[in-house]
């Protein structure tokens, strides 16, 4: 930008610049000590910008500018909560309840809000809830009618869960009725009249109830229910879960959690329960002190 005639001005500029950054970054040695030959060319070109400075131009000082400032001010400082001012994340899986309507509806309202809807109505939630209800109830009885005996309603519906199995060796066996594994059907007349079946009376239910129990055989004790009982229930009743893409991911999920906590986890387990009981512990305390507050309030009035 500058004339040919004035190019030296440039070239003074550039010098004054890089005098003064090297006299601010160089370390004032003393005069007895062997100085470097950086050190001698900086103050080589620092003596000439100062002798082709002109002296209307003010000296500038940037040796008082900078301000320590401590940087742990802006630091957000983490304060521990006392257990009942803790209001953490609470996961169904964790408490071991099924969700409930609220927890449901935020469910849905991401899915909804991801496909470009804007509400869930309460009816859709309650439809939701009840489809869970009974693909969980489907998916118990599959898994436990594979590990106990269980009687059948009319061939089809499951029911009496783990109830002893008659022994085949015993006569007894062949001759006892249970009457609870037919239904109570109507007979109609001739004249358009419905009567109902006759039901045994006290003293024959009585009967078939003790030649049940005695023709039984004696029950087993039996290990809790693991994953691994899920998992083969689920390979052999893949009716269970009627949609493909939902069956293959509780599969995997499955899969995935056949392992064995490490103690690391078991000894976060182990906190966590101290925890919460130290919380209702409290809230229990504080309830009861509440209590006996008002008991007094209302005894002093009295």
């Amino acid at each position: 930008m500058l004339p040919m005639q004035s190019m030296n001005l440039h070239n003074e500029f550039l010098l004054a610049i890089l005098g003064k950054c090297q006299s601010l970054g160089s370390v004032v040695a003393s005069k007895d000590s062997h100085m470097p030959a950086h050190s001698i060319a900086s103050q080589r070109l620092l003596k000439r910008a100062k002798m082709k400075r002109k002296t209307g131009i003010p000296k500038t000082s940037y040796q008082h500018r900078f301000v320590p400032y401590d940087p742990l001010k802006h630091v957000p400082q983490v304060a521990s909560k006392s257990p009942e001012e803790e209001c953490g994340l609470v996961f169904a899986s964790r408490e071991m309840t099924l969700p409930d309507l609220s927890i449901i509806h935020g469910r849905m309202l991401v899915a909804v809000w991801e496909n470009g809807m804007d509400d869930v109505q309460d009816n859709a939630i309650r439809l939701v809830s009840l489809a869970m209800e009974n693909l969980l109830k489907n998916i118990l009885t599959v898994v436990l009618s594979r590990r106990n005996s269980y009687k059948t309603r009319e061939n089809r519906f499951r029911y009496a869960m783990g109830c002893p199995l008659p022994s085949v060796f015993l006569r007894n066996s062949t001759l006892s009725h249970d009457y609870s594994m037919e239904s109570e059907e109507t007979s109609v007349t001739s004249q358009g009249q419905v009567i109902p079946s006759i039901k045994p009376s006290a003293e024959v239910a009585e009967i078939d109830a003790i030649t049940q129990i005695s023709s039984h055989n004696k029950q087993q004790c039996k290990y809790p229910v693991s994953l691994f009982d899920v998992y083969k229930g689920l390979q052999v009743y893949k009716s269970a879960i009627p949609s493909h893409t939902v069956y293959t991911m509780a599969m995997e999920n499955i899969i995935s959690k056949m392992w064995h906590p490490s103690n690391e986890d078991l000894e976060q387990e182990t906190l966590y329960h101290r925890e919460r009981q130290i919380r209702d512990q409290k809230k229990y305390d504080n309830s009861c002190f509440t209590n006996l507050n008002q008991k007094d309030k209302l005894y002093n009035t009295t």
